[in-house]
């Protein structure tokens, strides 16, 4: 089935291409002195986000999500400049001089830990952190760093329900865990022997608009809006509102069908949304023939698992379709 009118284009967006993935806007916020973008930084600090976007476990009888795990092991990414160096082909100074940039830069921290094989004593084994809202910061563009709590209210399906947002990131010099981050000294080393205490605590307010236009261009907006069917077009609306609605406003957990989930997760998921996925939705729900009594709790649910259940459901379509035939 043609979703855009472009046959590569749409053979493209059936294929399930995973790994490393770096948004453009990195490429001018992580530079080096000259303000020309820092690819090796880029590379590896894409590589780390991608050890620390959580897995899900799926039930293995019914399919359903019931969980998440991380990847590694221990509480940070236990991984060697040797790793990086190659994985990427980079020399070890290479991989050093990019994770200083990191580490100024807030992105990440690094720990240097004795570790106890069993055996023996393992010294200086290096463990690395990564720090979600100084990454959300430069990946989405903050207005500005504020000094004191955003209030929101959220309306939710059950009601009304007040959010606070949380300490966005308390910065110490030593025992740091993974909601915790430390910068680096201006010499640009580890943060080992960093004794300098900044125990400000940071709240951050994320430019909407960015979001906004981000989903925007993810999403194909402006080529859903040229559809001819107005019904149609409507939903796309909804279903982008919706979107925008599950990105911008925090909370701690969001409904989808009977469970409730981390909110974090949810909005990492609505954020790799694609044409091809408000597309099926709509599909889907022009295909249902009994009432849906909650149509936003509905369009929820099919838009946060249409990812895992968009081929399937085309296979059964065109399977059904010869079938007539």
């Amino acid at each position: 089935m043609m979703l855009t009118g472009n046959d590569a284009v749409d053979r493209i967006g059936k294929m399930n291409i995973t790994g490393d993935v770096v948004p453009t806007i990195w490429f001018q916020k992580i530079t080096y002195a000259s303000g020309k973008p820092n690819p090796n930084a880029i590379m590896i600090l894409a590589d780390i986000v991608y050890w620390f976007r959580p897995v899900e476990i799926r039930d293995e009888k019914t399919g359903r999500v019931i969980g998440w795990k991380k990847k590694f092991a221990a509480d940070l990414l236990q991984r060697n400049y040797q790793d990086f160096a190659d994985h990427f082909g980079f020399s070890k100074k290479q991989v050093k001089d990019a994770m200083n940039l990191l580490e100024e830069m807030g992105l990440i921290y690094r720990e240097l830990r004795n570790v106890d094989t069993g055996n023996r004593i393992v010294p200086n084994v290096l463990y690395i952190g990564l720090c979600p809202e100084r990454l959300s910061e430069i990946t989405f563009e903050p207005d500005r760093l504020e000094s004191e709590r955003l209030e929101m209210n959220i309306e939710s399906d059950e009601g009304k329900e007040d959010i606070s947002q949380g300490d966005i990131c308390v910065h110490r010099s030593t025992h740091t865990t993974s909601s915790e981050c430390t910068y680096a000294s201006s010499e640009g080393g580890t943060n080992t022997e960093n004794t300098t205490e900044i125990t400000t605590e940071r709240n951050l307010s994320i430019d909407q608009e960015s979001y906004k236009r981000l989903i925007c261009d993810q999403i194909g907006y402006d080529y859903l809006m040229q559809e001819e069917d107005v019904s149609l077009r409507g939903m796309y609306e909804e279903m982008y509102l919706l979107i925008c609605d599950v990105v911008c406003h925090a909370r701690e957990t969001i409904r989808i069908g009977k469970e409730d989930l981390p909110y974090e997760v949810v909005r990492s998921r609505f954020l790799k949304l694609e044409m091809r996925h408000l597309q099926y939705a709509a599909h889907t729900i022009r295909q249902t023939t009994s009432k849906i009594g909650n149509i936003r709790a509905y369009l929820l649910t099919t838009l946060y698992h249409a990812p895992e259940t968009i081929t399937t459901y085309w296979t059964q379509m065109a399977v059904h379709d010869l079938a007539g035939m």
